[in-house]
């Protein structure tokens, strides 16, 4: 066999990072060969040879041993003419020899391949492309996620084995500290979101009596981002969220958000529905960024023109008693209705409706000649004056609070979270014109909060609520 080259055990080990001596075994084992001796190693993920190499070496000695022992045997026979005993020694020693090197040729063999189990993967798995779809059982991993995604948020919402707990605790992994603290910024709301399909939140929404918000996200639209920085994070959100919703969050290349999709035709991102539960009608839409204050605003406006409950039946309106009277009691008027009704073909009775006996006048001689004053009690709405109050500079024990004027405009201000909710009132009657001359209300998630008018704006729950004024 040809010597091997040593720029070709120098070009093995540039190529492969290979030791030389393991580059040497393969350019042995493929006669020299630089392409075939790379292939090998690649294919065989670098197994030691040097069993193989061995055994080739044994093999050309077994080669060159047997070409030398016939030449030992012809030249002993043409030295050694005189008989066949000489000749037989010869033989045996010569089998004795081949046994023992057989022997020594089985003991270098070479162990076997190690065994290696590996899966077919999908090609969105992890974000791999269809290229990469072979992973080693050991060495499987994933991509690395974005900083603006939670891990494996491709997955939202359809791994059954998810765990959203430790997801939010350790969001944004062990990654730098500026990468974890935008993770932090742009975390998805997983405090608030269901733990199912859109088919499970959904009846989980009809026994709960819930309406069902729907958020698609998609990860290469910052807008959707912001959405979970500016308005998921707000605490006035997440409070009315909570409370009358079964919040989701899918993003679009998931499962869950290409059914949606199919369902409802999405146009721009990021987009916010309301589902009712129980038709599955898509009741309202966003599709633009929203701030908290506008959110609040409609989705207050939302729960006071809907409701998932049956309205309660109004109280009908008293019926006229129904009187017969005979003929000769009925008065010429009565008795030329009653004619006519009879020459149509109708009930003569029924064309007589006798209306309730309106109550005499009881009143006694004392209130008719004025003797005692008329005492009128003032309501509570009347008792409310215009006040102009000064925003208050402490911020930790005061609020902000919106407010929706019926024509869309909005005023905000800012109130000390312990004043009573008259305040409110006092504000809207200063600042509004209209107020001054006509009654209104101040509705908050469908509540009136008349109701409350002496309870502080912390035990009715309104800081940095946005509050619907309706005249």
């Amino acid at each position: 066999m040809e010597s091997i080259n040593s720029e070709d055990i120098v070009q093995f080990c540039a190529i492969t990072s290979a030791d030389p001596d393991v580059a040497s075994n393969y350019l042995t084992v493929c006669d020299g060969s630089l392409d075939r001796a790379i292939t090998l190693y690649m294919e065989s993920g670098g197994i030691d040879l040097s069993g193989t190499t061995s055994t080739s070496n044994n093999n050309n000695n077994n080669n060159n041993s047997n070409v030398s022992r016939g030449e030992r045997r012809s030249r002993s026979s043409s030295n050694d003419g005189s008989g066949d005993f000489g000749g037989f020694d010869q033989d045996e020693e010569l089998a004795r020899s081949l046994q023992e090197e057989d022997s020594r040729a089985a003991q270098s063999i070479r162990a076997p391949i190690a065994p290696r189990h590996e899966m077919l993967l999908g090609d969105d798995y992890g974000g791999h492309s269809s290229s990469s779809m072979f992973h080693s059982g050991s060495s499987r991993t994933r991509a690395a996620p974005s900083v603006f995604l939670p891990p494996d948020s491709s997955t939202l919402a359809r791994d059954a084995f998810r765990d959203f707990a430790a997801e939010a605790a350790t969001m944004g992994g062990d990654s730098s500290p500026k990468t974890s603290r935008l993770a932090d910024l742009f975390k998805a709301p997983l405090d608030m979101m269901a733990r199912g399909d859109f088919d499970q939140s959904r009846n989980v929404a009809k026994n709960e009596t819930k309406w069902l918000m729907v958020n698609i996200q998609e990860a290469g639209v910052f807008a959707c981002q912001v959405l979970n920085r500016d308005l998921w994070s707000d605490p006035s959100v997440k409070e009315i969220v909570k409370e009358n919703f079964i919040f989701l969050q899918f993003y679009s290349d998931s499962v869950e958000g290409k059914k949606y999709a199919a369902y409802y035709p999405l146009k721009t991102f990021p987009h916010i529905a309301i589902i009712d539960p129980r038709t599955a009608e898509r009741m309202h839409v966003w599709s633009k960024t929203i701030d908290p204050i506008d959110f609040l605003s409609d989705v207050a406006e939302f729960l006071d023109l809907h409701s998932l409950t049956d309205s309660a039946s109004k109280p009908s309106q008293p019926k006229k008693k129904k009187i017969v009277k005979d003929v000769s009691d009925m008065t010429e008027e009565e008795q030329l209705q009653a004619a006519m009704m009879a020459s149509m073909g109708g009930d003569a009775s029924s064309a007589i409706d006798i209306p309730d006996e309106e109550p005499e006048d009881v009143s006694t001689p004392v209130e008719e000649e004025g003797l005692l004053p008329e005492v009128v009690e003032e309501s509570v709405f009347d008792s409310i004056k215009p006040v102009r109050h000064e925003e208050p500079t402490d911020l930790a024990t005061s609020t902000r609070i919106g407010f929706r004027l019926s024509d869309g405009s909005r005023l905000m201000h800012r109130f000390p979270k312990s004043a009573p909710v008259r305040v409110l009132f006092e504000y809207i009657k200063s600042e509004v014109e209209d107020a001054r001359t006509q009654q209104f209300e101040l509705v908050f998630i469908g509540k009136q909060l008349l109701d409350d008018i002496d309870k502080t704006l912390t035990e009715v729950g309104v800081e940095n609520a946005q509050i619907m004024v309706q005249m």
